[in-house]
């Protein structure tokens, strides 16, 4: 018997012992049955590859992420147990699951962006109408209640789960500071910033809001100009990582066979590899010489 079949062997009974002895601790003898879909559970839900699928979800705006993560776990087992009975190839299974899971990081990660775009924008809104609410003389917690049933998602629902924080005993700077935590913007850092240290020295709290929100508005501004000045060289960045492809794809269907010496000779899959990485290089720096900030 090979090493690897110990190893695996061992493993087996290791988790089983552990399974018993979580179905000797529950009492009731229904509850034992469940012992292990909550021992398997409990496993899956501290892997690492399930906490980066609920960050994303997070991230994407999406609630109840821990539930909507298990679901979408056994769906996506459920669709490759039978890819794998339809197809009877764990290569082409394996490919299918790349695949998916590459669509869905790219989805997440676009609404992300999207709803990371949307909140960035909403902040300047936010932060004056923080400022409005503190003249009419409500304190900054009232004032947080206030505007997030005034300001549309996400920023209502941030301000809105940073009101609850507060009400189950945190306190305001831990709030705002998991907020800042949680989102990583730079204008968002600047808000907090300026309240934190308004609270050490003191002052008029409302006019630090409205030259914390005239800042960010500026701040957007320029975003936005940089935005429309970087445009042209952004289209080509984008240019030179699928024209290549493209060409490549269209030679490959009108004449095979000239492009048959590139895919299956040892010279051309060198070549096609450094043309990868060349074109990989350039559009990375390319994206990084645009990566401006105000």
């Amino acid at each position: 018997m090979s090493l690897l079949s110990l190893a695996v062997i061992y493993r087996a009974n290791e988790w089983r012992s552990v399974v018993f002895a979580e179905a000797r601790l529950v009492s009731a003898p229904g509850e034992r049955s469940l012992a292990l879909p909550r021992f398997i559970t409990s496993r899956l839900t501290g892997s690492r590859p399930f906490l980066i699928l609920v960050k994303q979800l997070e991230e994407a705006g999406f609630r109840l992420v821990h539930i909507l993560a298990l679901r979408l776990i056994v769906a996506l087992a459920a669709f490759m147990s039978a890819a794998l009975i339809v197809t009877r190839s764990p290569i082409k299974v394996t490919g299918l699951l790349i695949l998916v899971v590459s669509a869905f990081h790219i989805w997440t990660k676009k609404m992300a962006g999207a709803r990371r775009e949307q909140f960035e924008a909403q902040l300047p809104l936010i932060v004056h109408a923080l400022a409005g609410a503190i003249t009419s003389g409500q304190s900054l917690n009232q004032a947080i209640v206030r505007v997030a049933q005034e300001v549309p998602d996400p920023g209502g629902s941030e301000l809105g789960l940073v009101s609850q924080q507060i009400s189950l005993g945190m306190t305001l700077d831990a709030a705002l500071e998991e907020l800042r935590c949680r989102w990583e913007i730079e204008a968002l850092n600047m808000a907090v910033a300026g309240l934190a240290i308004q609270k050490r020295t003191g002052g008029n709290m409302a006019q630090l809001l409205r030259q914390v929100s005239e800042a960010l508005a500026e701040r957007r501004r320029l975003q936005e100009d940089l935005r429309v000045e970087t445009t042209q060289s952004r289209m080509s960045a984008s240019l030179i990582g699928v024209l290549p492809v493209i060409v490549l794809g269209a030679i490959s269907v009108v004449d095979p066979t000239f492009i048959a010496p590139l895919l299956s000779t040892p010279g051309g899959l060198v070549m096609l590899a450094l043309a990868a990485a060349l074109e990989a290089a350039g559009f990375f720096l390319i994206s990084r010489i645009l990566d401006i900030e105000p």
